[in-house]
């Protein structure tokens, strides 16, 4: 973010992993690297034990949403990631672009049992 690395700011140490992409069937190139008027929607509000409500926030431009139902948004139900995780939005804005503040969550829970080897005549409580 900018001024970000600047110690001492009032945003110092906040930053964003930008990922951008073309969409198939969109020959439009973009602009890289992003002009200094890109916004770093990097949100403030805190959800249980002061941890940051969101962790993940979706920007898709007016291009590439010019053919989406707004109401419904398949492009979310189909991001996956390789660790298992799903993206799980929670809140929604729309004014030229969309701008979607979710968060990672594990697809399913597992548990690890712990296991102990007992040897013929043991007992374990």
């Amino acid at each position: 973010a900018p001024g970000a690395d600047v110690p001492g700011a009032e945003n110092f140490g906040e930053g964003a992993l930008l990922l951008l992409m073309r969409l198939s069937g969109h020959l439009d190139q973009g602009q890289f690297p992003p002009s200094e008027t890109l916004p770093y929607p990097i949100p403030d509000e805190h959800g249980t034990g002061n941890q940051g409500k969101y962790g993940t926030v979706l920007m898709l431009s007016r291009e590439a949403m010019s053919d989406v139902d707004t109401r419904r948004l398949p492009i979310l139900d189909s991001l996956r990631f390789t660790s298992g995780d799903t993206f799980t939005a929670l809140e929604r804005y729309w004014h030229d672009d969309l701008v979607v503040f979710g968060t990672l969550r594990a697809t399913q829970a597992s548990v690890t049992p712990l296991f102990t080897t007992i040897k013929a005549g043991q007992t374990q409580r």
